[in-house]
């Protein structure tokens, strides 16, 4: 059962889905537009301050640490710590260099504590720790206890405001036997000859050839500070002006200024540092420190970060904004990662686009009004419109629609029903056409695309005859012999038809089809000769249906002839003239019942696949010499087929 044809909408349906769709876009696209100039607003105001913000701590950090960075080139360059160090090479003992250090420490502790006077109140907080030992232990050598509670004090203050290394010439750490509270490693390192991290990675005349400052992790019994500075100094010969190792000094960075942006930002700006696949901060939770670093490892690998880069903190959506602190040096980078709230974004995006939502509401229901007001008057003519054309795209010619009116939509009307006319005129001359000649050729001469006169064309001829006709139809009723070539003809010329072919003409029981005119489809020779297989197969199933019974036998031929309109100005047919069209009428005559002849032209351009037998020369009517010929036995399955679908075929001889 059919199912209904749905309704089309209405003239005034369409105006009001339009006037809704215009504003619909112009509220959605204001609101688009509105939005991201908050969002970009927001972002610029955000990344601003954070720049702001690390310019001002990274100014109060570099004031620190220039005077300290003045005093490592000074050690760098000490004859003594230079001697010291060779010293402790030469003997292989790493406590020498550690012991001679500690004039040259002490001034820096005294530069440092200079720099920062929280660091005096630390050294006093520790004068004012536990003393060790047992009471009779410091009556008995007070003296003593007191040199060790003083060394005790130092090692402790120092460890706390900073802790040191020194490495050869070739990057090895030079690890003391006697415990040290600075030392920068594992106090139980075992390992004499590992490479400090930076001559891993980089040779060691490129480390050692200037000082170099970055970053690096506390040891992890140092809980007190997370990451530390490092000033890697080179220790020069001054006497060859040879490099023979590092000092490598570590400050631990126990506030980034990381919780003054967050106050200072009204807790929207949270800040730490990432290094080395971990986020170190005091005001990034916990449990986006993985997130953080694997956006900041995407960042460092490819050098961008997405504008829609969002990371959700408790709910609440963060940008992500970032800076790499030491970009130039050979340490691992320390990036400054920001992390700002967009929860006022939100919220004005939010109010905006209520806002815009209700103008837009108030907007379009005064549309719709002013849709009904004005489309009363002309939505029933456009329906009527509509539905005629719906009735001429179903065939129905004979349709009229009233013009009700004078003015544009009564002139398109009228116009309307000019055109159905003549509509209903053409398709009575096409189907007349059609009737009468070639579908092809009928279309051709519609669209005006054939005169009078002839053009020179590569074709394919194809005749095809019924066998021993005239016995056949000797006692039989005219009518009968009307319906019998009717029932073969269709038949015949539906396969034309499906292998790109077109009927000539129909003499008595012979049909003459044309491969490659009006238009070629290519192949032309190749689809000749599979429709005479088809023909052939066609014949033999109607003789075992039908009660006519006979066989049929077919001459193709390809070569140049003249194609066009022939005939006078009032009276014409497309047909094609030649030597090749005489050609193939002959090789028809001389095939047998169910036999195919194809001239040698025909038989070159057949691709691989088809089996034939050359026939003895035949002499045939007009022409002077004998013309080879070739009897097709069998087309193979390789060979394909045309849009029908044909079968292989074996022919008979």
């Amino acid at each position: 059962m059919p199912l209904p044809k749905l309704r089309s909408p209405s003239f005034r349906t369409k105006l009001i889905v339009a006037m809704t769709l215009v504003v619909a876009g112009v509220t959605g696209a204001t609101l688009y537009v509105a939005s991201k100039r908050v969002q970009r607003t927001y972002q610029h105001q955000f990344e601003q301050q954070f720049q702001q913000q690390l310019a001002y701590f990274s100014e109060v950090r570099l004031r620190q640490l220039n005077d300290l960075v003045r005093k490592c080139e000074a050690l760098g360059k000490s004859v003594r710590l230079a001697s010291a160090l060779e010293t402790a090479i030469e003997d292989n003992d790493p406590d020498f260099v550690y012991d001679n250090l500690s004039t040259e420490i002490d001034v820096l502790v005294k530069a440092t504590e200079t720099t920062n006077p929280a660091l005096t109140k630390l050294r006093e907080a520790l004068r004012r720790g536990p003393q060790r030992g047992t009471p009779q232990q410091r009556e008995r050598d007070p003296n003593r206890e007191r040199e060790r509670d003083r060394d005790r004090e130092r090692d402790r203050f120092q460890s706390n405001l900073f802790n040191f290394a020194v490495v050869d010439a070739e990057g090895r750490i030079l690890v003391p036997e006697t415990k040290r509270a600075t030392f920068m490693f594992k106090p139980d390192m075992k390992n004499r000859t590992e490479l400090f991290s930076l001559f891993k990675e980089h040779p060691a005349a490129e480390v050692l050839k200037e000082q170099e400052i970055g970053y690096l992790p506390m040891r992890k019994e140092m809980d007190n500070a997370q990451l530390r500075e490092v000033i890697l100094t080179p220790l020069v010969n001054q006497g060859t002006g040879e490099t023979i190792g590092a000092l490598i000094m570590g400050f631990p960075v126990r506030d980034f200024g990381e919780s003054a942006m967050y106050q200072f930002s009204e807790k929207a700006l949270q800040s730490g540092i990432w290094l080395g696949g971990r986020v170190y901060s005091k005001t990034i939770p916990e449990e986006v420190h993985d997130v953080v670093s694997s956006r900041i490892h995407d960042v460092l690998t490819n050098s961008s970060i997405s504008s829609t880069d969002v990371i959700d903190v408790q709910g609440v959506p963060h940008r992500l904004i970032y800076k790499v602190l030491n970009p130039d040096s050979l340490f691992p980078p320390a990036v400054q990662v920001g992390l700002y709230s967009m929860h006022e974004v939100l919220a004005e995006q939010t109010d905006l686009r209520n806002k815009a939502m209700g103008f837009g509401t108030v907007a379009l229901l005064i549309g719709i009004g002013f849709i009904f007001l004005i489309s009363h008057g002309f939505s029933k003519p456009i329906e009527q419109l509509v539905e005629g054309t719906r009735r001429i795209q179903d065939g129905d010619y004979t349709v009229k629609v009233p013009v009700a009116s004078r003015d544009e939509i009564g002139t398109l009307a009228k116009s309307f029903n000019e055109m159905a006319e003549e509509l209903a005129l053409k398709e009575r001359y096409k189907s007349v056409l059609a009737q009468v000649t070639d579908k092809q050729v009928a279309e051709e001469l519609i669209n005006g695309r054939l005169t009078l006169g002839g053009e020179v064309r590569q074709v394919s001829v194809l005749f095809c005859d019924i066998r021993g006709f005239t016995a056949l139809t000797e006692n039989m009723p005219p009518s009968e012999v009307i319906g019998m070539l009717n029932e073969h003809m269709s038949a015949m010329n539906r396969i034309v038809y499906q292998h790109y072919g077109v009927v000539d003409k129909f003499v008595g029981d012979l049909l003459m089809a044309v491969f490659g005119a009006p238009k070629s489809y290519g192949n032309d020779a190749l689809h000749a000769v599979k429709c005479a297989v088809r023909m052939i197969e066609e014949r033999s199933k109607l003789n075992a249906t039908s009660r006519y019974k006979f066989d049929v036998g077919i001459g193709v031929a390809t070569g140049e002839v003249v194609a066009g309109l022939m005939g006078s100005d009032d009276r014409q047919n497309y047909t094609v003239l030649g030597e090749r069209v005489n050609l193939a009428s002959r090789l028809c005559s001389k095939a047998g019942s169910s036999e195919l002849l194809i001239d040698s032209t025909t038989h070159a351009q057949l691709p691989e696949g088809f089996t034939v037998e050359a026939t003895e020369p035949l002499p045939l009517k007009g022409f002077s010499l004998p013309t080879p010929a070739y009897r097709l036995v069998s087309m193979s399955e390789e060979v394909g087929a045309p849009p029908t679908g044909l079968s292989t075929a074996r022919l008979q001889p």
